[in-house]
């Protein structure tokens, strides 16, 4: 996949492509249904399949919503739209210009310099000032594939189904709404060791802003390290009881693991949620409560 990133006057592209156009923060089920839409149209035209997404998220841009980070961060959609098949992703800014811009503008200066075979959207996928161009306004001068909305336990299922899920450390619903374990990937730093004195070994990962705020906690977890998957148990939070931070961490104790992994990258996959974060009266009582965290994970979740 080639990935172009570029702010909206330097946009130039003559392939022949079907363009999806839209957020896709998420890059759930109801995104991966106009993904498969565009791979299909991309197929029978004999053309290339491209997405068109921006970036910084335009609700954040715009102050619609707090900047507590993405479902998918871009460097996740990057691999994640590659592994899909995805011939082009065109990462525009999105910046005041942008913004400003009225939809007609919007397809004058950015859509008429595509060579666009057909437009693959979403029902509601809104574009210009204001969000006043739709797939209504577009069908006038593409030809377009509208995906019709896809609904949860009758619910819109979107991303902000998602971020609700994440809030209440409701993982398993997330994965069944994105098709995949959430996770956060990250490099291991160097601690305090606060485990090692418990007898429980941690990695710790300092939590990027690109992430969307998941509940504090303790849950059950896969761990990705060099290519291998591990199960082990994660705490999000901000250690009430020992070595207290105000900013809050991500550690993971790895079961049957005892390589020297500080300064690596590694991917931890939420599955499911244990308890809430607590303080405890006493190093002894922590520990006697993790100990159980940890067979409990044992108990529920197996290497794959």
């Amino acid at each position: 996949m080639e990935l172009i990133n570029i702010d909206y006057k330097g946009l130039s592209f003559d392939k022949k492509i079907i363009l999806a156009v839209g957020q896709f923060d998420g890059l759930h089920v109801a995104h991966l249904e106009i993904i498969k839409k565009t791979i299909e149209n991309a197929n029978i035209n004999k053309c290339n399949s491209a997405i068109m997404t921006f970036d910084p998220h335009p609700d954040y841009f715009l102050n619609k919503r707090e900047k507590l980070g993405y479902i998918t961060p871009l460097d996740k959609k990057i691999s994640l739209l590659e592994s899909l098949g995805i011939d082009y992703l065109i990462v525009i800014k999105f910046d005041q210009n942008l913004c400003s811009m009225s939809f007609q503008d919007f397809e004058k200066n950015i859509l008429n310099k595509l060579n666009i075979i057909k437009i693959v959207a979403g029902f509601d996928f809104r574009y210009g000032y204001k969000g006043l161009g739709n797939v209504d306004t577009l069908k006038k001068q593409y030809e377009i594939d509208v995906i019709d909305e896809i609904k949860y336990n009758g619910v819109k299922l979107g991303s902000n189904l998602i971020r609700d899920f994440l809030e209440q450390g409701n993982v398993k619903e997330v994965y069944k709404l994105l098709g995949r374990y959430y996770s956060i990937k990250g490099i291991v730093e160097t601690g305090n060791k606060i485990g090692q004195t418990l007898g429980i070994r941690t990695a710790n990962i300092t939590l990027k802003d690109d992430y969307y705020i998941l509940k504090t906690g303790v849950y059950g977890v896969y761990i990705d390290v060099r290519g291998k998957e591990y199960v082990g148990v994660c705490n999000i939070g901000n250690n009430p009881t020992l070595n207290y931070s105000e900013r809050r961490k991500l550690e993971v104790h790895i079961f049957d693991f005892d390589q020297d992994i500080y300064n690596v990258e590694i991917i931890v996959k939420f599955v499911y949620y244990l308890r809430e974060e607590k303080k405890f009266d006493s190093k002894e009582k922590l520990i006697l409560e993790v100990n159980k965290d940890i067979q409990n994970v044992k108990n529920k979740l197996v290497k794959r």
